[in-house]
Parts: structure tokens; C-alpha cells; sequence
């Protein structure tokens, strides 16, 4: 299993965190840099672990002084099929170094997809960094082999690394196997996870290694032979870093961890794309029940949708947008495997969670109040009914929808925390309600909807004494300032501005207090009656 935070981000190739607080240690919790021992460890029981064939051992080190004269001879000394790799690097950066056997000749294999070594070429300035291929191969006679791991060794254990290895590249360029070369790329990196980055690599070159030696074949072949066995190995590997993620939520802040979710599930939704569905299929076959509702919580809970919003800026915006169109796709894929009271609980506090559910569901939901779901439903389930809602309209306001629910509407006062997060699901939910009685031109539940709405956003949740509802309220700030501004909402309550809609709002709540004082007062009757009768049964009762 994954064993760290820094582990699990390193292999989910998690971009920094701009979250993380001024207190936090970058080098357990930053998403960003981690030292070649541990990461070299990590890559070695990774590959144990998930590789199903039991007997393999992967033969990768760290390459260090000592190893200067005894590697060139283990390289030279390799059959047919036999594999070293070694993790190299200067400070600040690490790159791979591997060689494998075939027949008459040995591969030297280049591995660096970040910071490259510097291009000697003398038309360039000095610290022009070489834009050559993040894969090279050196496809050297055997009888040469020895030299070349002796040359190759030295120049990534001199004193200057980086500079006497872009000689090392610079020399012997001509040589590079350019077919091999661009059988074997791997695409840029993109964040600072460098270390393991360059490594993994070292299992498909195992994986390859292997099946030469157990079939015979070139490794062009076996490395073509063994693509899906690592790819597979892969899935499983980042599933599992994402299952320990989802288990160390209380290692970081809500907007960290938030942040980090958020990059996860872009990767797996995108990687997807790419892979045929395997990552989100994987994720949902591996995942028991407590940890599939910790994955799915973040995608259907407010409170999480307002942080996304809440978080944007420039750095920010591109990851959360990616976000919201991932959550899509993963819900599409996710919410229908849940049983059906969960699906149906899930709705009732969020109901445009609805397009997401089994077909059996939204149409039940449709049958019993059309006007009040079909802005929340799929294609599918509305066409089998004939008062289609016109997409152009349906569009329009499910974007009203978005706007309204991503922000806050009340106060983020700690220890009114738990209450405000249930408050704002109710304002969302009625929100959701309105906007899809107003696309169906149903004004009279809109208006309905809109007064409940209105008393929601009003009440006061700390009232010992004194109108259970008032404007003054966070959300019914929020609520006249929205609404006032508001073409739909001004044209349904017959208000033309805001002190139109400050009196409309102040007159429904007039009406809400009467009724509580109505209630309080019929209340006070019942407990007066029950009381008289209580003592009266009393006094008639023979004492003994």
C-alpha cells in the first residue's frame, strides 16, 4: 500500500498546492519534491506488489559512488534479456539511466521528461537547455558496452552532473537509435514529481526484460508485448494512491484536501478519455462502500461546490473549471450503481442530482411533478413526455441554476457552521425548485416556491426571543440583492427594483410571524387545556 502523502502525490502527478498553510511541511505534506532513496524504494515495492507475476524482482537502484566501477562490469556481464536501471540526478532534479541486453548488442537508455541537460551546441547561448527527446537510446556493440557504462557512469557521478552528462549526450549523439528512441517516448513532465516520474519507466523495462528472456524476442517487441500488463499495473497504482488520499482527509485543510480531490478526479476523468474508461471502472470494482461515499461525497455536497467557487483565482480557475465538467462524467458513471434509496435520499436534498439517477427514478420524479424536475432530468427520460421544455430556455436557467448555488448565501461563523451548511442545502434545493417552475412558465408554484424560499432565507436561527423571521439575515441580504437584480424573479414577484422587493419580502415575512404567534398562541391553549385537566384528574383522586 501507499505509505505517505508525499508517495501518493507523486504518483498521482499532483501539481503544488497553493492551500497548503504557512505551517505545513512541504517535504511530508507538499504535493511537490521528494528525495531519490525513498522515491527509488517506493518504485521497487510498488512493482512487487502490483505485479502479478510474483516471481519478478525489479533490478533498479540508486546510483551512487560507490558504483562507479562495479556497474559498467554488471552491464557487460548482462545474457540476453537482462536489465540494470539506475536513478541519477543533480540537485534539484533526478533522471534515469537504464541499459538491457539484446544479442549482439546493449541498449543504454536515456529517462528525462523534466529539467534537461544543457545543449552544447556553440550557435546557443551557454545555459540553453536542450530541447532533445525525453526518451534517448544508445544502441551500443557489446563489446563497446563496457566503455560506454564506464564513460556513461562517470559523467552522472562527476562533480558537475549535469553539465559533464550534456557532454556525455553531446558526443555520442550520433549514435542514438532514433527508431527505439521514438518507440520508447514518454511525454513532457508537467509538475515536480521528477523522482518518480523518470522511474516508473523501470517497470515496463522489467516488464520487457522478462518476457525476452522467457520468449526470445528483440526488445522493441517485448516492450510492445508487455504495453497493456503496465498499463494495468498503473491504473492500480494510481486507484490505490487516490484510495489513500481518500482515507487522510484530516491531514490537510478542507480547501487543500479540496484542492487535491479536485486534481485527482481531472486526471482519472481525463486519463479515461485516453484509456477507454478503465481508471473510474477501476476505481469503482476496488472501492468498498465507506470509501466509494467519501469519493462521491465532494462531488453532490454544497458545501464543496461553494469551496470550488470560492477558491478561484488566477491560478486556480483552469483546475476547478476542468472540475465541474469531470464531476459530470464521473457522476454519469457513478450515481446509478448506488441502490435506490440512497439515489432517492441524494435527490430529495439536491435534485439536480436527478439526471444522474437509474431511468426508473427520473421518471417517477416526472410523473409526479413535471414542471418542478424536468429542468433537471436527461434527454432520455423527458422525451417521454410531451410537454418538452425548450432547450434554449432549459439552458438559460439551468446556467441561473449554476450562478445562484455556487455562492454562499449564509454566514461562515464557525459555530454556526453545521447549521448554516443544512440551511444553505434547503435555499439551494428551493432555488433549483423555482428556476424550473419558472422555465415551464408555472407561475403559480413559482410563486409558491418563491415564499417558502423567502421564509427559508429569513429565519433566524438564533431567536430565543423576539420574530422567528427577519431581513436582516445573511441569505435574505443575499436573497433581495439577487433577486432585485434579476429580470425573471423581478417580472414573477411584480416588483420593479429593490425597495420593491425589500416590502414584498418584509410582507411575507409579516405573514410567517403572525402564523408562528398564531401557532404559539393555539399552543399555549392546548398546553393550558391538558394542564386543567391534569390537575383536575388529580384533586378527584382518592388519597390512600
Amino acid at each position: 500500500m501507499v505509505k505517505s502523502l508525499k508517495e501518493m502525490s507523486h504518483i498521482l502527478g499532483l501539481e503544488n498546492n497553493p492551500f497548503f498553510s504557512v505551517g505545513d511541511n512541504p517535504h511530508l505534506t507538499g504535493n511537490e519534491g521528494w528525495f531519490r532513496t525513498p522515491a527509488v524504494d517506493s518504485i521497487r515495492q510498488r512493482y512487487k506488489r502490483l505485479n502479478a507475476d510474483l516471481k519478478s524482482n525489479i533490478n533498479f537502484e540508486y546510483l551512487s559512488s560507490s558504483w562507479r566501477t562495479t556497474i559498467p562490469t554488471k552491464i557487460a556481464d548482462l545474457s540476453h534479456g537482462g536489465y540494470i536501471g539506475l536513478s541519477a540526478g543533480w540537485t534539484g532534479h533526478a533522471y534515469t539511466l537504464h541499459a538491457v541486453k539484446e544479442g549482439n548488442r546493449t541498449h543504454f537508455i536515456y529517462v528525462n521528461r523534466g529539467q534537461r541537460h544543457y545543449n552544447l551546441n556553440p550557435d546557443k547561448p551557454k545555459n540553453y537547455q536542450d530541447p532533445i527527446n525525453t526518451v534517448l537510446v544508445f544502441s551500443i556493440e557489446n563489446e563497446k558496452a563496457k566503455n560506454f557504462a564506464r564513460e556513461m557512469i562517470g559523467a552522472a557521478n562527476s562533480a558537475n552532473r549535469r553539465m559533464e552528462v550534456s557532454k556525455f549526450l553531446h558526443r555520442h549523439k550520433a549514435k542514438v537509435n532514433h527508431t527505439l528512441s521514438q518507440v520508447l517516448r514518454k511525454k513532457n513532465q508537467k509538475v515536480g514529481n521528477c523522482t518518480v516520474a523518470n522511474s516508473n519507466i523501470a517497470w515496463h523495462f522489467q516488464l520487457a526484460s522478462d518476457y525476452m528472456k522467457k520468449h526470445h524476442t528483440s526488445f522493441e517487441v517485448a516492450y510492445n508485448q508487455t504495453k497493456e500488463v503496465y498499463r494495468d499495473m498503473r491504473v492500480q497504482d494510481r486507484i490505490e494512491a487516490f484510495h489513500y488520499l481518500l482515507k487522510h482527509k484530516h491531514a490537510y485543510s478542507e480547501q487543500a484536501y479540496f484542492y487535491n480531490y479536485m486534481l485527482v478526479v481531472n486526471k482519472l476523468v481525463g486519463k479515461d478519455h485516453l484509456d477507454k474508461g478503465r481508471y473510474i471502472e477501476t476505481l469503482l470494482n476496488s472501492t468498498d462502500a465507506e470509501t466509494l461515499k467519501k469519493f462521491i461525497k465532494p462531488l453532490i455536497s454544497t458545501s464543496y461546490e461553494q469551496l470550488a467557487y470560492e477558491s478561484i483565482n488566477k491560478k486556480t480557475y483552469k483546475v476547478i473549471d476542468n472540475f465541474r465538467k469531470s464531476k459530470d462524467t464521473v457522476l454519469m458513471q457513478v450515481f446509478n450503481k448506488l441502490p435506490e434509496k440512497p439515489q432517492k435520499d441524494l435527490i430529495s436534498n439536491n435534485i439536480s442530482l436527478l439526471k444522474y439517477s437509474s431511468m426508473e427514478i427520473q421518471k417517477a420524479y416526472l410523473m409526479q411533478d413535471y414542471n418542478k424536475f424536468s429542468l433537471y432530468a436527461c434527454a432520455e427520460a423527458i422525451k417521454h413526455f410531451p410537454q418538452h421544455l425548450d432547450y434554449q430556455t432549459s439552458v438559460k436557467f439551468q446556467m441561473l441554476v449554476f450562478l445562484l448555488t455556487s455562492k454562499r448565501k449564509t454566514s461562515g461563523d464557525h459555530f454556526l457552521l453545521r447549521g448554516a451548511e443544512k440551511k444553505e442545502t434547503v435555499i439551494n434545493n428551493k432555488l433549483r425548485a423555482l428556476c424550473s417552475y419558472l422555465a415551464n412558465n408555472d407561475k403559480k408554484n413559482a410563486i409558491k416556491e418563491f415564499e417558502q424560499l423567502c421564509l427559508v432565507c429569513c429565519e433566524r436561527r438564533m431567536a430565543p426571543t423576539g420574530n422567528k423571521y427577519a431581513s436582516d439575515t445573511e441569505a435574505a441580504k443575499w436573497l433581495i440583492n439577487k433577486f432585485s437584480k434579476r429580470k425573471e424573479f423581478c417580472t414573477l414577484i411584480e416588483v420593479r427594483n429593490e425597495n420593491e422587493l425589500r416590502m414584498k419580502v418584509n410582507e411575507i415575512i409579516g405573514q410567517g410571524n403572525s402564523k408562528v404567534i398564531s401557532q404559539n398562541v393555539s399552543f399555549k391553549e392546548q398546553y393550558a387545556k391538558v394542564l386543567t385537566a391534569v390537575v383536575s384528574n388529580l384533586q378527584k383522586t382518592p388519597r390512600m
